[in-house]
């Protein structure tokens, strides 16, 4: 509005895209672990990013949900991210795949990755 004429005022609309940051989960190589006495890992996230920054696994919004898929006789700890081999499994590179998702976003921003436990 014009200071002199503060009835003569005009209006604009702008655009803002806002999009969600990157995100990132980078294949580890995990292990060795003894199959005989089994043991846990380091975590699967270790490398992973969101926004530039470690990824942190949490529920608030700039941290991360993370979901696995591991093979028999291993489990994923989904509060951080280390995977725990029971005693008995047999010697081999086993596959673990995983996908951490933004909270901010958790339907569309998502990456996946695929480690390997030795």
């Amino acid at each position: 509005c014009e200071l002199l004429n503060p009835t003569n005022c005009a209006t604009n609309k702008i655009e803002v895209t806002v999009t969600a940051p990157a995100i990132l989960a980078v294949k580890e190589n995990l292990g060795p672990i003894n199959g005989s006495t089994g043991g846990s890992t380091t975590s699967l996230i270790a490398s992973d990013t969101l926004n530039g920054v470690q990824a942190v696994i949490g529920s608030n919004p700039g941290e991360v949900t993370l979901r696995a898929t591991a093979p028999t006789g291993f489990t994923v700890n989904p509060t951080d991210g280390t995977v725990r081999v029971s005693a008995g499994v047999k010697a081999g590179s086993y596959d673990v795949e995983y996908t951490i998702c933004d909270n901010n976003n958790p339907a569309t921003n998502c990456s996946t990755a695929t480690s390997t436990v030795v």
